[in-house]
């Protein structure tokens, strides 16, 4: 919803310490790294 927000800071929003780390998870529960998913969401608005 909010994608001017880095990276971290949603991590940190969802209870991740280490972004890396929620990188690794959402990328895993959504099949596609944080980054993609925003590229996607955005070229679809």
């Amino acid at each position: 919803q909010h994608t001017e927000r880095l990276i971290g800071e949603v991590a940190m929003q969802c209870g991740f310490e280490d972004s890396n780390y929620f990188s690794v998870v959402f990328n895993r529960e959504i099949g596609m790294t944080p980054g993609q998913w925003r590229q996607r969401s955005r070229t679809a608005a």
